[in-house]
C-alpha cells in the first residue's frame, strides 16, 4: 500500500452547488486510489486574512464512503499588530450507515459555526451583539425502500444557538420526503414538506429534471437539470442563474442576471485529468438524485482558470493554477493566484490518496 501526501493550489469553485457528476460508487475501479482529504492554506493580504479550508474523507471494506468531514476556518488581523482580530470556524460531519445490501439507510450531518469579535466585529443576533456566538445543526435523515426503491425519507433537524454563555434558541422539527414511482420502477415526483414550506423535484425517465421550493406566499425558486442530472438553470420572481457545461459535464460558464439585466459572468477552463473529488459518491443506490456532501471544488477534471466579470470593475478577478501530476495522474502540486483589485489570493493544498 502507498499514501500520498501532495500539495495543491487551486482555486475554490464558487458554483459548487451548479455541479454534478452522475456516478454510481459501486462502478469504483478496485485499482483506484481513494480519495481521502485535502487541506488548503489560503492567504488574502490584500485584507490583512488567513484562511484554511478541507475534507477527509473515509471508506469501508466495500469501498462506501462511511464519513465525511468539511472544514473552513478565517482569521482577520490587524495590519498594525498583527493580531487576531476575528475568528470564523464553520465544520461540517457526515456519516453514513448502509444494510447489507448497499443501500443508505441513515445519513447524519453536524453542521456548526464558531465565530469570534469584539466590538463591531462581534456578531449581531436579534439586535444583540455577541463576542462568542455558536449555531449548531444535527440532522438525521432515515431512508426507507420498496423493490430496492427509495419511498420515504425521514428527517429529524435539531438546533441550538448559543452566544456567549446564553442559548438564544433550541429547537426540534420533524419533515418527510416521499417519493412515487411508474410501473417501470422510474420515478417520477418526489415531495419535501417542511416547516417553512415544500419541495416538489420531477422526474423524466427516472432523471431529476426541475424541482420548485416555495415557502407560502413569502418566495419560491425553481431549479431545472439536464438528462444527466446537471443542474441548467436556478431561478426566482427576478433572478435567474444559468449554468453551462462541457460534453463531460464540467460547469464551464456561470451568468447572473437580475431583472433580465446582467449582473456577472463566470468563466472556468479545465485540465483533462481527473479531479479527485469527483470521486466523492453523490449518487447512492436506490436514490434518483445526485447529493453532495463535502466537495469544494466542481468539475470532473481540475480547474486552471476561472475569470469573473461583474458590473463594477473592482470585483472583477482571475484565478489561474497548473498542476503537476503523480504517476496515478492525479494532482501532485500545482500554483495558483487570484488578481484582481482587493482580491489577490494565493493558496496551497495537501492532497491524500490510499492507493493499492
Amino acid at each position: 500500500m502507498r499514501v500520498y501526501i501532495t500539495r495543491i493550489a487551486f482555486t475554490l469553485f464558487l458554483a459548487l452547488a451548479a455541479s454534478c457528476s452522475k456516478k454510481d460508487p459501486d462502478t469504483i475501479d478496485p485499482n483506484q486510489c481513494l480519495y481521502l482529504g485535502k487541506t488548503i492554506l489560503q492567504e488574502m493580504p490584500s485584507i490583512d486574512q488567513k484562511a484554511s479550508h478541507g475534507n477527509e474523507i473515509s471508506w469501508n471494506d466495500q469501498k462506501q464512503m462511511v464519513t465525511a468531514s468539511r472544514f473552513d476556518k478565517s482569521q482577520g488581523f490587524s495590519n498594525i499588530t498583527n493580531t487576531v482580530l476575528w475568528t470564523n470556524d464553520n465544520q461540517t460531519n457526515f456519516t453514513f450507515a448502509y444494510d447489507s445490501d448497499g443501500f443508505l439507510t441513515q445519513k447524519v450531518r453536524k453542521q456548526s459555526t464558531a465565530h469570534w469579535g469584539e466590538g463591531v466585529r462581534a456578531t449581531t443576533y436579534e439586535g444583540r451583539k455577541f463576542e462568542n456566538f455558536v449555531d449548531e445543526t444535527n440532522e438525521t435523515s432515515d431512508y426507507k425502500y420498496e423493490s430496492g426503491r427509495v419511498t420515504l425519507v425521514n428527517i429529524q433537524i435539531a438546533r441550538r444557538v448559543r452566544g456567549n454563555s446564553e442559548i438564544l434558541l433550541d429547537t426540534l422539527i420533524n419533515y418527510t420526503k416521499t417519493y412515487t414511482y411508474d410501473s417501470q420502477g422510474n420515478a417520477v415526483s418526489a415531495i419535501e414538506t417542511n416547516f417553512s414550506g415544500k419541495t416538489v423535484s420531477n422526474y423524466k425517465n427516472g432523471v431529476l429534471v426541475s424541482a420548485l421550493t416555495s415557502t407560502g406566499d413569502l418566495w419560491q425558486f425553481t431549479e431545472e437539470y439536464d438528462d444527466k442530472g446537471n443542474k441548467t438553470a436556478l431561478f426566482g420572481s427576478n433572478y435567474r442563474f444559468n449554468y453551462t457545461r462541457d460534453a463531460k459535464g464540467n460547469l464551464i460558464r456561470t451568468e447572473y442576471t437580475v431583472n433580465n439585466k446582467p449582473v456577472y459572468t463566470q468563466d472556468f477552463t479545465f485540465d483533462e485529468r481527473l479531479n479527485p473529488e469527483s470521486t466523492i459518491p453523490r449518487k447512492f443506490k436506490g436514490i434518483p438524485e445526485l447529493m453532495s456532501t463535502v466537495q469544494s471544488s466542481a468539475g470532473v477534471n481540475n480547474l486552471t482558470r476561472e475569470k469573473y466579470n461583474g458590473l463594477q470593475a473592482s470585483s472583477n478577478y482571475e484565478s489561474k493554477s497548473t498542476y503537476l501530476y503523480n504517476a496515478d495522474g492525479l494532482p501532485e502540486s500545482s500554483t495558483g493566484v487570484r488578481t484582481g483589485e482587493g482580491m489577490d489570493q494565493t493558496e496551497i493544498t495537501t492532497f491524500r490518496y490510499k492507493c493499492p
